[in-house]
């Protein structure tokens, strides 16, 4: 649960460098929707300076400014603090039901889906790195190493570790 440093990338330390793909917005636009419907979602990203079709653009990156904005919106307009981990917790597990969800755990083992999500971890930001190490049949290490010059907030790494919570739902 502690983010380390790794430095294998020299980030501009300012806080226009693009590190998160929109991809992570698109997910707590989700949970609004199911938990918080009377928010509105485009205040949040007028807010942060993000236009409505970057949301919807998966390859669109976000900077830390325009994402803490938005972040520190949504707790004003929620009055929940922790709606970073809960909007992670949230998606991940409301994209894959039934059918699919059956299939996809009849092919995965706990340490697999980890190791899935240290190689698919840059395509929803540039800020850190995953690592995960084998302990046991069904026991993985995971590790977020944040990258040289990025000054993340909390709740990131809230955000990182329902995720990775996340991930492990199915399985239990």
């Amino acid at each position: 649960k502690v983010c380390s440093m790794l430095s294998s990338k020299n980030w501009q330390t300012e806080t226009d460098q693009p590190l998160y793909s929109s991809r992570i917005l698109k997910t707590y636009a989700e949970y609004l929707k199911h938990y918080y419907p009377e928010v509105d979602i485009n205040n949040a990203l007028e807010y942060g300076g993000i236009k409505q079709y970057e949301l919807e653009d998966p390859s669109h990156w976000l900077t830390q400014s325009q994402v803490d904005l938005f972040h520190d919106l949504l707790i004003k307009e929620t009055g929940n603090p922790k709606i970073s981990y809960e909007a992670v917790r949230f998606g991940a597990s409301s994209k894959i039901s039934g059918t699919l969800r059956q299939y996809a755990l009849g092919l995965l083992t706990p340490v697999t889906a980890y190791r899935t999500a240290e190689k698919l971890s840059s395509r929803i930001s540039r800020a850190f790195v995953f690592k995960t190490k084998k302990r046991g049949l069904n026991k993985i290490e995971v590790s977020a190493f944040i990258q040289s010059g990025v000054n993340e907030k909390p709740y990131q790494c809230e955000n990182r570790i329902g995720w990775l919570e996340a991930l492990a739902k199915p399985f239990t």
